[in-house]
């Protein structure tokens, strides 16, 4: 069983649908990358964690987006939403 297959919270799938098809190719490959490493490199490189809650992190997809992650020590990791960056950067701002 591949236990690194990611699933989509309906959030995150309700935005992926309104997604370009280059926008959506590139969520799909930045996903099917770390799908073919083990989950141990993930969070020495690719995943940011976020203060807010325990296994979530924050993947670059692309220019433009941003995927928050729930990466649990077992079983599936699941897509919570997908954000464009400068929405985050907005955020960040304004929390500052």
């Amino acid at each position: 069983m591949n236990n690194n297959h990611f699933s989509f919270h309906r959030r995150a799938l309700l935005v992926f649908n309104a997604l370009s098809p280059a926008e959506q190719g590139q969520v799909r490959g930045k996903l099917q990358s770390l799908e073919a490493l083990p989950r141990s490199r993930w969070l020495t490189g690719e995943l940011k964690p976020l203060p807010t809650e325990a296994d979530t992190y924050l993947l670059r997809a692309g220019p433009d987006w941003r995927l928050i992650m729930r990466v649990p020590e077992e079983g599936p990791p699941e897509v919570l939403d997908i954000v464009h960056h400068d929405t985050l950067a907005a955020f960040a701002e304004n929390a500052s």
